[in-house]
């Protein structure tokens, strides 16, 4: 959902999800759910990106760093060298459509900005354990926030609300940007249980949902209720909701929930 005063083409969020081995995707939506069962899905891959505003055509970087990472199962060194790669070089082909004036294209040269989660949950593979394995890559403030018997269990790459700032570690569009940005990227992998909620948001909603964890309240009641409904003007309901009572802020708002079984 695009920051208030926003029209949909201006929100600068993505995202893109998948379940194998049917392949089945789904994206470009501020609200997303999905069921992981052992049954007919063996992997759920899902990247969510939130492009910078103050830099040019940041949503369309977003929208092929998302569109190119879940095509991979990145290790650390194949997460640069495949999906940043083929990233950029489908944002140059996206930019070389349009004819821009000079001063545009002198932004274009400084790159465009944005951060990136990328999550995989698995099920144990050939095995009756109950569960599977959950592998995540994350730069800047985009955020997993992993619940089990209605308490946070892990959150991921920021563990609590008083940590997001406004100046989170950005993926650069341009080949050499990204230079200083290796130390800080962040990896993770750990084992779910049936049961587990996987919620994914960019940084307005994730700082909203660990704050009310911390403070003792119950915001799965509000999530699970948009996520029954699985209606976007719910969701934009609530989240407009959120920002006249100041309780979020004005940002492009995304969240992805995947509930395990």
């Amino acid at each position: 959902m695009p920051k208030y005063g926003n029209s949909s083409d201006e929100n600068e969020d993505a995202i893109e999800c998948c379940s194998l081995p049917n392949h089945s995707n789904a994206g470009g939506k501020s609200q997303l759910s999905f069921p992981l069962s052992t049954n007919d899905v063996s992997e759920i891959r899902c990247a969510i990106a939130d492009g910078a505003t103050q830099t040019s055509f940041s949503k369309t970087w977003a929208k092929v760093l998302v569109k190119n990472s879940i095509k991979y199962i990145p290790s650390r060194k194949r997460l640069w060298n495949d999906v940043i790669q083929k990233a950029q070089n489908e944002w140059r082909t996206e930019l070389a459509k349009y004819e821009l004036p000079w001063h545009a294209e002198e932004k274009v040269k400084k790159g465009a900005f944005s951060t990136l989660l990328w999550v995989s949950i698995k099920n144990h593979r050939g095995s009756k354990r109950p569960g599977g394995k959950l592998k995540a890559i994350a730069i800047g403030d985009s955020n997993m926030i992993i619940v089990r018997n209605n308490a946070v269990l892990q959150a991921f790459p920021i563990s609590k609300s008083m940590e997001f700032g406004n100046n989170p570690y950005l993926l650069s569009s341009r080949d050499s940007g990204n230079d200083p940005i290796y130390p800080h990227i962040k990896y993770k992998e750990s084992e779910w249980l049936p049961g587990d909620l996987f919620l994914l948001a960019t940084d307005a909603l994730a700082e909203y949902i660990l704050k009310q964890f911390e403070d003792g309240n119950d915001p799965l009641l509000e999530i699970n209720n948009i996520i029954t409904k699985d209606s976007p003007s719910d969701f934009e309901n609530w989240i407009d909701y959120l920002r006249k009572s100041h309780l979020i802020h004005n940002d492009d708002t995304t969240l992805a929930s995947i509930l395990s079984s």
